[in-house]
C-alpha cells in the first residue's frame, strides 16, 4: 500500500517579508481541499486555549472528518501537572467525546535521534518513550479506559494503517465498477474498430472519395445554375458587399478604374443594374456583374482624336484610310476596355471562388442532419467512413476547384485579348 506525504509549510507568528501568514494559511488550505486526503496536524503540546490548528480546521465543515490531531513534546509539558485532576481535565479538553483522531506522542530530539539505517534502535527507543509517558500518567493514575488509546506513537501509526486499509475496503466496490465499466467500453469500442477494419479497403475509400467529390460538383453546379438551397440571407451578397470583400480579400480594385487608374463614376441604380441590392450568390451574382460590366463599359467615350494620331496612324500609306481607321480603333477600345476587362475577370474569380465554401457549409449541414450519422459519431468519435475525418482529402477538392477556376478565368481572359491582339483590320465603310 502506497502513501503520498505532503509536507505542508509551517505557520509563523509574524510576517517576514514576502513569507506572510495569510499566504501560508492560503497555500495549506489549499493543499488540504482535496476530498482524498487525510489532513494531519502537529504541533507542540500546549494549553487549549493556545492550540492553532484546531481554527484552522474550523474553517471549513469537510476538513474535520478527515483531520488527526497529533501533538509533539507530551513528556515535557505533562510533567508540569502536580495532580490527577490536571491530567485529566487536560485530556479531556483535547479529546473531546466523538473524535478519537487526538494522539500525544513524545519523540527524541534531532541532536540524538540514531541514524536512518539503524531502524531496529530506533523502534526500540520510540518504544520507550511511549512506555516513559505511559508511566508518567500512571503516576498522576489519570483515566485509563478513556485516554491510553491517544498516548504513544504506536497507536497513532495503528490509527494510520487501520485509515488506510478502511478507505481501501470502501474504495474497493467504485475501483471494480469502475473497471468494468471500463472493460465494457473497451470491448464496444474494439467491436466497431475491429468492424471497420474488415470493412476498410481501397474500394470503400474510393466510394467515400467519390461520393464527397460528385456531392460537392453538384452542390456547385445548383449554385450556379440556380437554387436556395445555399441560404441567400446567410450566403449572399449585395453588390455593395461584394465590392467590400472583394477589396478585403486582397484584389487591386473593388470599384471600377480606367486605364489611367482613376475611378470610374457609376452609380449601380441609375445605371439599372438589377438586383444590386439583393443578396446573390453563385450564377445570379455572376449574371449581376456581366450586366455591371456592360454598363461601365457603355459609358465609357473614347478620347478626341488629334491630326497628329491619325497621320501616326497612317504612317507612309498615306491614302490607306481603312488600315489607319482600324489601327485607332483599336488602340483606343483596348485602353477603355483591357482593365474593365481584367477588373470582371478578377471579381469573377472572387465570385466563382467562394462557392467552395458554400458547397462545403450545404454538405456539412446536410451531413449533421443525418440522425443516424449523429447517432454513430456520439457511439464513436473516430468514425473512419465520416468524411470530416480526411479534412486533407476535402481541402485537396477545394483547392482542386480553385485551380480550375483560375485556369478557365486566364482562358476566358485570353480570349477577351485576342479580340484586340489578332484583329488585323476593321472594314470601314468610306463614303
Amino acid at each position: 500500500m502506497n502513501f503520498t506525504i505532503i509536507d505542508a509549510p509551517g505557520f509563523v507568528s509574524r510576517d517576514k517579508g514576502d513569507v506572510t501568514k495569510a499566504k501560508l494559511e492560503s497555500i495549506v488550505l489549499d493543499l488540504m481541499r482535496p476530498p482524498n486526503r487525510h489532513i494531519i496536524c502537529c504541533e507542540d503540546t500546549k494549553d487549549w486555549a493556545s492550540v492553532q490548528m484546531v481554527e484552522l480546521i474550523k474553517k471549513d465543515p469537510e476538513f474535520k472528518p478527515r483531520t488527526t490531531f497529533v501533538y509533539t513534546k507530551f513528556y515535557s509539558f505533562t510533567s508540569t501537572f502536580a495532580s490527577r485532576k490536571e491530567v485529566n481535565r487536560y485530556l479531556a479538553n483535547m479529546c473531546p467525546p466523538g473524535h478519537p483522531h487526538i494522539f500525544f506522542i513524545t519523540l527524541l530530539s534531532p541532536n540524538i535521534r540514531p541514524k536512518p539505517s539503524e531502524t531496529d534502535l530506533y523502534r526500540k527507543i520510540v518504544w520507550q518513550l511511549q512506555r516513559r509517558d505511559v508511566s508518567l500518567l500512571e503516576g498522576f493514575q489519570y483515566d485509563l479506559n478513556k485516554f491510553s488509546k491517544h498516548i504513544g506513537l504506536h497507536n497513532f501509526r495503528k490509527h494510520i494503517l487501520q485509515l488506510a486499509i478502511r478507505t481501501f475496503e470502501e474504495g474497493v466496490p467504485k475501483i471494480v465498477h469502475d473497471l468494468r465499466n471500463k472493460r465494457s467500453k473497451l470491448e464496444n469500442e474494439l467491436l466497431v474498430n475491429t468492424q471497420q477494419i474488415e470493412r476498410l479497403n481501397s474500394l470503400r475509400f474510393r466510394e467515400i472519395a467519390s461520393k464527397y467529390t460528385i456531392d460537392f460538383l453538384r452542390t456547385v453546379d445548383q449554385l450556379i445554375t440556380g437554387s436556395s438551397v445555399g441560404n441567400p440571407a446567410i450566403h449572399g451578397q449585395t453588390l455593395e458587399q461584394e465590392k467590400e470583400r472583394v477589396f478585403a480579400s486582397g484584389y487591386k480594385h473593388s470599384n471600377w478604374v480606367n486605364f489611367y487608374g482613376i475611378p470610374i463614376e457609376f452609380s449601380p441604380a441609375t445605371s439599372g443594374i438589377a438586383f444590386h441590392d439583393s443578396k446573390l450568390y453563385g450564377g445570379q451574382q455572376f449574371e449581376r456583374l456581366l450586366h455591371e460590366f456592360k454598363a461601365v463599359a457603355e459609358q465609357q467615350e473614347f478620347q478626341e482624336l488629334t491630326v497628329d494620331d491619325i497621320i501616326t496612324a497612317a504612317g507612309s500609306r498615306a491614302e490607306n484610310y481603312e488600315w489607319a481607321a482600324s489601327d485607332l480603333a483599336r488602340k483606343r477600345s483596348q485602353e477603355a476596355l483591357v482593365p474593365l476587362i481584367n477588373q470582371a475577370v478578377d471579381r469573377g474569380i472572387f465570385i466563382m471562388s467562394r462557392l467552395a465554401d458554400i458547397s462545403e457549409n450545404i454538405l456539412e449541414y446536410a451531413r449533421r442532419k443525418d440522425t443516424n450519422r449523429l447517432r454513430a459519431h456520439t457511439r464513436n468519435l473516430n468514425n473512419v467512413f465520416d468524411i470530416e475525418q480526411y479534412i486533407y482529402f476535402t481541402h485537396h477538392v477545394k483547392d482542386l476547384y480553385q485551380k480550375f477556376v483560375n485556369e478557365t478565368a486566364e482562358i476566358c481572359r485570353k480570349k477577351c485579348m485576342d479580340e484586340f491582339h489578332h484583329t488585323n483590320a476593321v472594314l470601314l465603310g468610306i463614303y
